[in-house]
């Protein structure tokens, strides 16, 4: 049976490969490490570029999708409207929102005498990652939370400037046998360098 995360490396346990669950801890590390540098990029920086005259509104002082990432965790509750036309609204749900929802599903499926921790990106991120090995053979969704916390990097990278993040996967290639196995930020797939 191949690992619902990659879906190219036979499972070892359950559901997952022996690589996605560490690969997993990286990526809410690394969420976390990129979540702390959001507070600098609320202000946005002067830009270099000419200055445009005629404008009638005065610019929003601050980076409204920094702030959208920056949000207390709340249950998202859509009103009439947004559930009318979902195409219309904008924004990023918070990274804390993200991460409380699936700390509250977590909980709800597999461990229901616990408590829920203090919503904040560090302590829903350690709750986590200190259940992850087990939900990786628990979890009926664990391919979702994956996509999400994939995509949720991907954001925060893109929102701070730091471009394209390739993902080199540590397993050879099923194919040409080659280490060269990496996926695109965001991307669900897995490519290989080598043979494509």
């Amino acid at each position: 049976m191949k690992c619902v995360i990659c879906q190219r490396r036979d499972t070892d346990g359950p559901q997952c490969c022996r690589s996605c669950p560490p690969w997993l801890d990286g990526l809410l590390v690394e969420i976390v490490e990129l979540y702390a540098l959001a507070p600098a990029a609320v202000v946005p920086s002067s830009g270099a570029g000419p200055k445009v005259s005629g404008s009638r509104e005065a610019p929003v002082p601050v980076r409204l999708d920094v702030v959208d990432l920056l949000t207390c965790a709340r249950q998202p509750e859509a009103t009439s409207p947004a559930r009318e036309y979902p195409d219309d609204q904008y924004g990023h749900l918070s990274v804390a929102t993200v991460l409380d929802q699936w700390v509250r599903d977590w909980r709800d499926l597999l461990w229901p005498d616990h408590h829920l921790p203090v919503p904040t990106v560090s302590t829903l991120a350690g709750w986590l990652r200190r259940r992850l090995d087990d939900a990786c053979d628990r979890h009926p969704a664990i391919d979702s939370f994956a996509d999400e916390l994939r995509s949720i990097r991907s954001t925060l990278r893109t929102t701070f400037g730091y471009g394209r993040y390739v993902d080199r996967l540590p397993a050879p290639c099923p194919d040409c046998d080659m280490m060269s196995l990496y996926r695109d930020d965001g991307a669900s797939w897995v490519e290989c360098g080598n043979c494509g």
